[in-house]
């Protein structure tokens, strides 16, 4: 079973490179970190339908989102949709304001919201 942690490590491997291709690139990556572990937790642990087409990113970040009673859970489709939104920035957009912070930011948005879904009861 893939380590979603993987991503992570290697988004972070990639903005230490400072070049525009590495941040970029750690933000895509630092996405689909939080976005593994979101929804292996939906599908596995939750026993969620989690879509196997581009549907489940709406779907994951939509499940946790809609949780109101629980912060943290709202917290995370939240973060979600901004790491999203921001990868999708990086992946298409040809030019991206401060690129070197929004790859920091992104790294730290995605390591805050793997420890939110690690600490989901």
């Amino acid at each position: 079973m893939f380590d979603w942690g993987e991503f992570l490590s290697q988004a972070q491997r990639l903005a230490a490179g400072g070049d525009e291709a590495g941040y970029r690139s750690s933000i895509s990556r630092a996405y689909y970190s939080v976005f593994g572990f979101a929804r292996r937790r939906l599908r596995d642990v939750e026993r969620l339908p989690v879509p196997n087409t581009g549907q489940a990113h709406d779907y994951v970040w939509r499940a946790f989102a809609s949780s109101a009673s629980d912060v943290h859970r709202v917290a995370i489709g939240t973060d979600g949709r901004r790491l999203r939104n921001r990868r999708r920035l990086a992946d298409y957009d040809d030019v991206v304001a401060d690129l070197a912070l929004l790859s920091s930011e992104c790294l730290a948005d995605a390591q805050r919201v793997i420890a939110l879904i690690g600490g989901l009861p």
